[in-house]
């Protein structure tokens, strides 16, 4: 009797440890539950910007393209007007040398009339 007396003190104490046991395993699980679940709300935000994202980058793909080709238009009608201007200022260039000859030449002939008419 004694003994069944002593294994039954030793039950209800392991019952007690146990519930101890239960309870501080409670006391951990809750807060590492919540931080699980509040990661994965996090995670299914996340991942929804990152489909979101992906799913913009088609589109800007495609602006990219579009500017890349509207670039190469602008670049070609620039270069198109550079040599247009560089020819312009070429044909003027020509200009001013031949007006500038033609005045040497009447300043020449104006010279030889006044020295006619002085003698």
């Amino acid at each position: 009797a004694a003994q069944i007396e002593s294994l039954t003190a030793q039950l209800a104490a392991a019952q007690e440890e146990f519930k101890q046991f239960q309870a501080s395993i409670v006391d951990t699980a809750t807060p590492l539950r919540e931080e699980l679940e509040a990661l994965q709300t996090k995670f299914a935000e996340v991942d929804a910007e990152r489909t979101n994202a992906q799913s913009a980058l088609p589109a800007l793909h495609e602006q990219i393209a579009t500017l890349q080709a509207e670039l190469k238009s602008v670049s070609e009608q620039a270069d198109a007007a550079a040599k247009d201007l560089t020819f312009q200022v070429e044909s003027l260039a020509k200009e001013l040398e031949a007006a500038r000859e033609a005045v040497t030449l009447a300043q020449q002939a104006k010279e030889e009339l006044q020295a006619k008419l002085a003698e």
